[in-house]
């Protein structure tokens, strides 16, 4: 009966060993695969931390590659509008060139007519006042020729009244009676000379030739100056233009 007992005894703790064995190596197993799972958390937690720094390595990288692609373009278009400015403003400059050389053509060509109109009023005016001085010395001509005709006639006027009176004083009575004296000529200081004309060129140029033979000049330079002057002292001499104001 002891036998049975220490066999009963060893048996149980066989069994005992073996339970506690067998507890042990769940142990260790559960410990085993806790480790396992600890370390395949670990390693996937290291895989997705990789895996998320390679994607931001790859979105940083994205970025920068877009951002230089950004500016690329920026400079391309930059450089574009650039170009796009300089030939618009090499386009307006010839522009403005041009626009300037056709007006300086213009402006000369039309400083070239106004001198051409200027030197052809000039020539007109020019001859316009050499046919009015040449008319002017032919009247003046004429008028000193008359008056010499006048004064010729007029002295031979006195001349044949003289000597008519005195043969007919010599026929009438022994003792004439002395004739009457001619009438007094008057002197060019004496002789009011109006010249009325609306030119002053004319009326200038005529005054000054009176005033050389001392002659008294008024002047007029329309027919209502004229008659003003005429009420105020009656002239000798009228010289008038033929169209003339008032």
């Amino acid at each position: 009966m002891n036998e049975a007992l220490l066999m009963w005894v060893a048996g149980v703790g066989v069994l005992a060993t073996l339970v506690l064995t067998t507890v042990v190596a769940v142990r260790r197993s559960r410990r085993e695969a806790e480790r396992r799972h600890q370390a395949a958390a670990a390693a996937l937690e290291l895989a997705q931390r990789e895996a998320a720094r390679a994607a931001a390595e790859r979105a940083t990288a994205q970025q920068a590659a877009a951002d230089a692609e950004a500016r690329r373009q920026a400079e391309l278009a930059a450089r574009q509008e650039t170009e796009r400015r300089s030939a618009a403003e090499r386009a307006a400059d010839a522009e403005a060139r041009a626009a300037l050389e056709a007006a300086y053509r213009e402006g000369e060509h039309l400083a070239a007519e106004r001198a051409e109109q200027a030197r052809r009023q000039a020539e007109i005016e020019t001859r316009l006042e050499n046919e009015r001085c040449a008319r002017l010395k032919a009247e003046d001509e004429a008028a000193r020729a008359a008056e010499r005709a006048a004064e010729t006639a007029r002295r031979a006027g006195e001349q044949a009244a003289r000597e008519a009176a005195l043969e007919a004083a010599s026929r009438a009575a022994p003792v004439a009676t002395p004739a009457p004296p001619p009438p007094r000529s008057r002197s060019p200081e004496e002789t009011l000379v109006m010249v009325a004309d609306d030119s002053k060129v004319v009326r200038v140029k005529t005054s000054r030739l009176l005033a050389q033979h001392r002659y008294r000049v008024v002047l007029a330079e329309d027919g209502q100056q004229a008659a003003q002057l005429i009420e105020q002292e009656v002239p000798l001499v009228l010289i008038t233009d033929v169209e003339m104001p008032h």
